[in-house]
């Protein structure tokens, strides 16, 4: 990721001194397709590696569900999701999903159901986990890694929250030799740098072995 941003940026700033404003706006263009095919790609890796994980992260999960009472799990891609919510269905286990594109009345059921209801299993997005509480949960399962300390922060915290009176575990199921181990080596050069910079007393990002 560091590497296409420096490549994209050192080609942009070579172009740029270029005296010809046409082969300047050209090699602009092409750098910025690049760029984005370098992206798209990426994303298609992380999907592949979410499927292909699936079956375990449920297996997992079901495991977590025989002996706790209530699991809050984090994904990103919708058929994620749905592969999820349909599994714990079909076992009869109770799970509610936000994914971002509910209404608040929706939002509101959805955490009612799962605190204060018989729902047993969350399953939120990782790019809506803000602004809510579940912690009636003690355990997550990131089914899904952003490149971004602060987007897995945000749902960690959704359990960390004040009512919470168990010690939370994070769990990161991580596919090896998959875009899964990439992120998991970013997530941690990102987390030092952060804690370098902010003097963040937070623990270090940790994956068990």
């Amino acid at each position: 990721e560091n590497q296409i941003e420096t490549l994209y940026q050192s080609g942009k700033l070579l172009a740029q001194n270029s005296e010809n404003h046409d082969s300047f706006e050209e090699a602009c263009d092409k750098l910025q397709k690049t760029y984005q095919a370098y992206f798209a790609e990426m994303a298609k890796l992380a999907h592949e590696a979410a499927l292909a994980k699936l079956p375990k992260i449920i297996e997992i999960c079901m495991d977590i569900l025989a002996g706790q009472e209530k699991l809050a799990i984090f994904a990103h891609h919708h058929d994620v999701e749905k592969g999820l919510l349909e599994a714990f269905t079909e076992a009869g286990i109770k799970t509610v999903l936000m994914t971002g594109q509910e209404t608040d009345k929706q939002k509101d059921a959805a955490i009612e159901a799962f605190q204060n209801g018989d729902a047993r299993v969350f399953i939120g997005g990782l790019k809506c986990a803000t602004g809510y509480t579940i912690t009636k949960a003690s355990q997550a399962v990131m089914a899904e890694l952003d490149w971004s300390p602060g987007v897995m922060d945000q749902a960690a915290d959704r359990l960390h929250r004040i009512g919470q009176r168990d010690n939370v575990l994070i769990i990161y199921p991580v596919l090896e030799n998959s875009l899964d181990s990439r992120k998991v080596g970013m997530l941690m050069s990102k987390r030092k740098i952060l804690k370098a910079a902010l003097d963040d007393p937070l623990n270090d990002f940790t994956v068990p072995a």
